[in-house]
């Protein structure tokens, strides 16, 4: 029988790229961190010749010198609908692969002891950076939050704002969402449109400084609906499901709202605060003997679901994947310079048109 002989693979260090590129080891590890200084061709090619070579970052030997592990964190709650929030991730997770991070993520529940839990995992981890998505920082006392970028870690929130001045946060312009989807009903000819909302949606139009302190996204895009239609001196109907629990149930909610009401009246167009919300809306309607679009145009938002609607659904698509990379970037930025200017983004929806929805002609 024939000995096997196992030979150890040799680590490509920064010293081998140096040598491999003929130029000094110091660029190599300026190029490979980010640093400012060099031009964008130079850290295309050492990064090039890192990938050839088979260069990895020695994660471990980096935090015994900063103090810090090459690690960035995302904490996430766990009742956030996952398909969602793939393209986040995935997203995320390519901004720390590209700048030679690793990333840990935390399922919480909404409470505190949970969340204090993965702010303990994430100091003991030593991680550079983390981001807090959408609504797990919203039941966390500030103070601990604050404390982590005190600590020198890079710290940014999704879905709300944060007052203090190094936690960076990326918001969602939802009403904005509500206002130009209900916009692009109106141009398409419908008069008459209902949206579908969730339990909490104010049934007024609020002002100004009401919005800023509303984080619920349903809320917002109702919000957003009812300015466009009192804009357009149009009626406006709002319709709870009133069986909404949590999602996934959202559908059957719907579904079981619109059966229970019987009748339509001369809606044209129904808007469902979610993708769950028009789906279930899409089954009524079905049950009814309701053609859509042809009787009834139909949308939704997210684009989570939007697909498994027969026929597909005209949807206001989250800005979950840029959301992902800006938060990344954000935090690699503040990872640089701990005291730079906070940044507070609002990334806007993009419209998704499929076949749920038509053109509606009728006299006003």
């Amino acid at each position: 029988m024939q000995e096997r002989r196992y030979v150890r693979e040799k680590k490509i260090t920064m010293k081998d790229i140096a040598v491999h590129l003929n130029i000094d080891r110091t660029t190599v590890s300026k190029a490979l961190s980010a640093n400012p200084g060099l031009s964008q061709a130079m850290v295309e090619k050492v990064k090039q010749a890192a990938k050839e070579l088979g260069y990895h970052k020695d994660t471990f030997a980096s935090g015994l010198m900063t103090g810090k592990n090459a690690v960035l964190g995302i904490v996430i709650a766990n009742e956030i609908n996952r398909n969602i929030y793939a393209s986040f991730v995935k997203s995320f997770e390519q901004v720390a692969q590209d700048h030679q991070h690793a990333v840990i993520m935390c399922h919480v529940e909404r409470n505190q002891d949970d969340l204090l839990k993965a702010i303990r995992l994430l100091k003991q981890q030593r991680v550079s950076g983390a981001t807090f998505v959408a609504g797990t920082h919203e039941s966390l006392d500030r103070q601990y939050l604050i404390e982590l970028t005190e600590s020198g870690m890079a710290v940014n929130v999704t879905g709300s704002r944060f007052s203090h001045d190094s936690v960076d946060s990326i918001v969602y312009d939802h009403k904005r969402a509500g206002y130009d989807l209900t916009n692009y009903l109106i141009g398409q000819g419908h008069r008459h449109i209902m949206m579908i909302s969730h339990p909490g949606a104010s049934l007024k139009l609020l002002d100004d400084t009401e919005q800023i302190s509303s984080r619920n996204s349903n809320n917002l895009r109702t919000q957003g609906y009812l300015q466009a239609m009192h804009e357009a001196g149009l009626p406006t109907s709002v319709v709870i499901a009133a069986h909404a629990t949590k999602p996934p149930i959202t559908v059957q909610d719907c579904y079981t709202t619109l059966k229970e009401m019987g009748h339509l009246g001369q809606t044209s167009a129904i808007i469902g605060a979610s993708d769950d919300h028009a789906l279930g809306v899409l089954f009524a309607l079905k049950e009814f003997g309701i053609a859509v679009p042809q009787q009834i145009s139909v949308a939704g938002f997210d684009d989570a679901y939007a697909t498994l609607g027969v026929p597909q659904l005209t949807t206001m698509r989250m800005p979950l994947r840029e959301s992902g990379e800006t938060a990344g970037l954000l935090l690699i930025e503040r990872m640089k310079r701990l005291d730079k200017d906070k940044a507070s983004i609002v990334l806007p929806y993009e419209m998704i048109v499929r076949g749920s929805t038509s053109p509606k002609y009728e006299s006003m």
